[in-house]
């Protein structure tokens, strides 16, 4: 599902709720938020949120499911929720541009095995 480039700055409550077989892209939005319900997704393929304004994710993150990868590249994330290591993702994990190092180090040693974790 291709939603890039729509100016979008809000996702519905219910967004969660969805079952995408493929891949999800969300990149080059304006998104900030993400609802609540987001980490009820489940996503076949990747997910992509990268380009977007978010500078936190919400709790219920890490019940997120993603069969390959996950890339939140170019966002304004200082914090990770303390469930994202619970993430289920099948491929790489790319955090590449954001402002959260000093949270990926102090944290890391407390999520599972991800087969590739880039961007620090």
């Amino acid at each position: 599902m291709n939603l890039t480039h729509n100016q979008l700055s809000s996702l519905p409550e219910n967004f969660g709720s969805l079952t995408v077989g493929d891949d999800l892209d969300l990149s080059d939005n304006q998104l900030s938020l993400l609802p609540e319900s987001f980490g009820n997704l489940t996503v076949g393929g990747s997910l992509f949120l990268n380009h977007n304004q978010l500078k936190s994710l919400p709790e219920s993150f890490g019940n997120l499911k993603v069969g390959d990868n996950l890339s939140l590249t170019h966002n304004q994330l200082s914090s990770l929720p303390k469930s994202f290591g619970s993430l289920t993702v099948g491929g790489d994990l790319n955090l590449s541009f954001n402002p959260i190092i000093d949270d990926i180090y102090n944290n890391v040693l407390y999520w599972p095995t991800f087969s590739n974790l880039t961007g620090f």
